[in-house]
């Protein structure tokens, strides 16, 4: 069961944007919340239960691993979105397993209520499509990158993604290394590799751990990317943005 006040955040999930007060205090009834530390796993792919789950504060890494060991992320789940939808949906096991990658304080609502929402309202069910085809997108969006860009781009269009983000992740959590590796499907060795090739070509500087774009252009030219220039700078210099990436080696290594 939710406080009073945790059922206030209830509406914000998108799923129940449109519900009224009288429904959201049933959700609450029957919701539950936990906290969780920094890499403790929240769920296991391949586990029953079906709840929905609302990230209240944190970021929730999706992943799923290999019969070796190799780990691929599938998705980084931001403050005020969910995640599960899809077990909810139809009770099979769990697609990803859910790792906290900062504290973070997660609801659950058991599957029964979300189904006996959608069922009921239809703005409920418009909702969980919408959810569905963006969640979608985004799997068809990974697959595309992971078949047709070589690691090297992958790590570009990475940098470009970090830089130019604003989210509490990018402003507060610095991927390591290894995260990195997990997110565009490679080893640990290749991003660490791919980072230098990067440095002594003029890129990116590594400057206190971290990676500071030096060649937007050129960033931009090896991620195969057509999109918006990077923010305009008005100052004396150039402009050297951080990514939110740390190196993991001390700097010029």
């Amino acid at each position: 069961m939710l406080s009073t006040q945790e059922r206030d955040y209830l509406q914000q999930i998108p799923l129940f944007a449109s519900l009224d007060a009288e429904t959201l205090e049933q959700i609450g009834d029957v919701a539950t919340v936990r906290r969780y530390e920094r890499g403790e796993v929240i769920a296991v792919e391949g586990e029953r239960g079906g709840s929905l789950r609302y990230v209240r504060s944190g970021i929730v890494k999706l992943t799923t691993n290999s019969a070796d060991g190799r780990e691929q992320v599938l998705r980084l789940v931001q403050p005020g979105e969910t995640f599960n939808l899809v077990a909810a949906f139809d009770g099979q096991p769990s697609a990803a397993t859910a790792i906290a990658l900062d504290p973070a304080t997660i609801f659950a609502i058991p599957r029964r209520v979300v189904l006996q929402l959608i069922n009921k309202y239809l703005d409920v069910a418009q909702s969980a499509l919408r959810m569905l085809a963006a969640d979608t997108r985004a799997m068809i969006t990974l697959a595309k990158d992971l078949a047709l860009y070589h690691v090297s781009e992958r790590i570009a269009r990475l940098l470009l993604d970090q830089e130019r983000c604003d989210c509490d992740r990018c402003r507060n959590h610095y991927m390591t290394q290894q995260e990195m590796a997990a997110i565009v499907g490679t080893a640990r060795e290749m991003v660490g590799r791919t980072l230098q090739a990067f440095r002594k070509s003029g890129i990116i500087d590594l400057h206190r751990g971290h990676v500071v774009v030096r060649d937007h252009e050129r960033l931009r030219m090896l991620a195969r990317e057509d999109g918006p220039q990077a923010p305009s700078h008005t100052g004396d210099g150039p402009h050297h943005a951080h990514a939110s990436v740390a190196t993991d080696e001390p700097d010029g290594s």
